[in-house]
């Protein structure tokens, strides 16, 4: 009977610990499914080798009973049929996302050997929930107001602290959108793609995510490559100022190194330290459009100024226009800062709910903002106090983590030698203003088998120069020779360029056209060139006509000419400098194409020439030609007001 009984107790405790197994097997170890979709709203993109879809995962990794949340995936498929490796990528922020920028993968190099997978992360993007997308344009509005640091940082802290509050109403849990977790769906995305490793390419923040997931699943990954490395411990927000300044001054020694450069814009440093006391006590108000700024009107201040140089510091292109921009910034240039404003918007297109789920919880816990203070008290002047936008980020912090009692412990609250060997590529560009060549040295020390690079010439996200993309490439087909030299046209700085405000507007309108407002131009073009054809013709078989006639066909034929000239020039132009640096046409168009500013003026005197001469010569023209004539000089007029409204005069 003990016997029995024993046996019974055993078999009991076996059943326990079977089900006790079960229930705490690792999640990660249970099937997950990718559920094919159709292409995501707004996503007009169409190719039969790209696969759509969502993963559903835990929102809490530690309560997989809990909610759910739904990761929006992308497959862009190779091009090699034969291919069987694939690359991750994790973009910036943290609040960024991936499959908005998908176009720029379509064609990539990357593609031509390997599947490309965009996976917007949790919060962010199409994933679901998506966290506080609309508080950029709450901040939109705080910045388009003059306010003092201390005003701004109030108002910023009030917007997103509602944010927050409206999270915790809907149930979302705020302490799990976070590095730790998106590496875990990493791998469970991979699982659900049947992929045994990958290669992972962070960039800016998702460098921050790549190097969880190397720490947690490192058997996942075959190469990984860290762009513009976010350190994972002390000093992202504590250097933010002397990041800055290491950048302009390298900026100001290389404008003082060219010697256009310094005939044109004269000393870059004095003019940039000029234009924040002008600022500062003068700020410049302009109009812009109320889908930028609800109130229609934007006021540039001195910390508005700064934010944006320093901005420009991300881009290699917007670097060699900043000489250009600052002198412009001196000179009150109200169309440049109404550009620069359309800019900034979308600078501000993170989804910022996500952003500070990851930033109170990650960085600024071991950050402090007596080590910023100290750090921005070293410069001169307004510098001394910092970039608002960074310094603001302390104090919602303070408040945004009150109501989360689970702070996530930095990874590396020391500097920890990571023991595992996956060959990385960590990628710093020389004039990166807020992840300095000198993170990718410190990661370089962390983890074995990983070759840090800086790219001259470059700032933020290198790796998507050419020189960068050619290196990436390289590296993970495993045909990179080190030490890596990058090869790549030096800095050339923007000079000889005549300032026309109107050329950044017709190259908007031309690079996102709204056919509406494009339509009475489209057919005085038309028309001009259908009126020069039929006009040719008809000299040709009836080259005999009275002089009064013959007089206001030239003078209609001539205007129509320089009509056609006049959009085939400005076309061209644009195109030509764009392909080049898209940010010139910021400050107008290259000195070789300023014959082009003569062209509206010779339109409207054609116009006018015209009306007159149609006048004289009424008498001689037959009444349809001359209502001919004259619709003929209304279609000059029109595109006369296109080029006043776009300010080419």
């Amino acid at each position: 009977m003990k016997t029995r009984k024993l046996h019974f107790a055993c078999l009991l405790f076996m059943l326990f610990l079977q089900l006790s197994l079960v229930k705490g097997q690792s999640l990660n170890e249970q099937p997950f499914t990718l559920e094919k979709s159709s292409n995501y709203s707004g996503m007009d993109i169409q190719d039969k080798e790209i696969q759509w879809g969502h993963l559903t995962v835990p929102e809490n990794w530690k309560n997989p009973q809990g909610n759910k949340i739904s990761l929006a995936v992308v497959i862009i498929k190779s091009r090699n049929k034969q291919a069987r490796g694939a690359v991750v990528f994790l973009p910036g922020g943290p609040g960024g996302n991936a499959l908005k920028g998908m176009k720029r993968w379509l064609n990539h190099p990357l593609r031509e050997d390997k599947d490309i997978v965009l996976m917007d992360p949790r919060g962010t993007g199409f994933s679901q929930p998506q966290l506080c997308p609309d508080l950029s344009k709450s901040y939109m509005g705080i910045l388009a107001d003059d306010d003092d640091n201390n005003r701004e940082v109030e108002d910023r802290v009030k917007v997103t602290l509602a944010c927050r509050d409206e999270l915790l109403k809907k149930h979302i849990d705020v302490s799990a959108y976070n590095s730790t977790s998106v590496a875990q769906d990493l791998h469970a995305l991979k699982a659900a793609l049947g992929y045994t490793s990958w290669s992972v390419y962070g960039v800016s923040y998702g460098t921050r995510m790549g190097f969880e997931y190397l720490r947690d699943f490192p058997s996942d990954i075959e190469r990984l490559i860290l762009d513009s490395p976010v350190l994972p411990y002390a000093g992202l927000y504590d250097n933010n100022t002397s990041n800055y300044m290491r950048s302009l001054g390298l900026l100001f020694e290389r404008a003082g190194q060219d010697e256009q450069c310094r005939k044109e814009y004269g000393d870059i440093s004095s003019l940039f330290y000029s234009t924040i006391d002008a600022l500062q006590k003068d700020p410049i108000t302009v109009q812009v459009p109320s889908n930028i700024v609800p109130g229609g009107k934007f006021t540039l201040n001195a910390q508005d100024f700064m934010v944006a140089v320093q901005q420009g510091l991300y881009d290699r292109k917007f670097i060699e226009v900043l000489p250009a921009l600052i002198q412009q910034f001196n000179q009150r240039n109200k169309n440049l800062v109404t550009a620069l404003v359309t800019s900034m918007k979308g600078r501000l297109n993170l989804d910022y709910g996500t952003y500070y789920c990851v930033l109170c919880n990650e960085t600024l816990p071991v950050n402090s903002l007596s080590e910023y203070k100290s750090d921005a008290a070293r410069y001169k002047g307004l510098v001394a106090d910092g970039l608002p936008f960074y310094k603001g980020d302390y104090y919602i912090c303070d408040k945004w983590a009150a109501h989360d009692s689970t702070v996530i412990a930095d990874t590396l609250g020391a500097p920890l030698h990571l023991s595992t060997n996956v060959p990385t590529l960590i990628l710093s560009g020389q004039f990166d203003p807020v992840t300095p060549p000198a993170n990718g040295k410190v990661l370089e020390k962390v983890i074995p088998g990983s070759k840090a690079v800086v790219i001259p010439d470059q700032g933020h996200a290198p790796g998507s120069s050419k020189a960068g993309t050619d290196m990436i490439v390289a590296f993970l087909n495993n045909t990179i020779v080190l030490p890596v030299v990058s090869k790549q046209e030096p800095l050339s700085f923007a000079t000889h360029i005549r300032i026309n405000g109107g050329i950044y507007k017709l190259a908007m309108l031309l690079n996102q056209p709204v056919w509406s407002s494009w339509l009475p131009i489209v057919l005085v073009l038309v028309l001009s060139l259908v009126y020069l054809i039929v006009r040719l013709i008809i000299f040709l078989i009836r080259p005999k006509k009275s002089s009064g006639v013959l007089s206001v066909r030239l003078a209609i034929a001539i205007t129509a000419i320089l009509v056609l000239f006049t959009f085939i020039g400005l076309t061209n132009a644009i195109n030509t400098v764009a392909a080049r640096n898209f940010y010139i046409l910021v400050l107008g168009l290259p000195e070789r194409f300023a014959y082009l500013f003569t062209m509206p003026y010779l339109v409207v005197l054609g116009a006018l020439v015209s009306a007159i001469v149609l006048i004289l010569k009424r008498q001689h023209i037959s009444g349809r030609e001359k209502a001919f004539s004259w619709m003929a000089v209304a279609g000059f007029v029109v595109v006369s007001v296109y080029f006043f409204s776009w300010g080419l005069f």
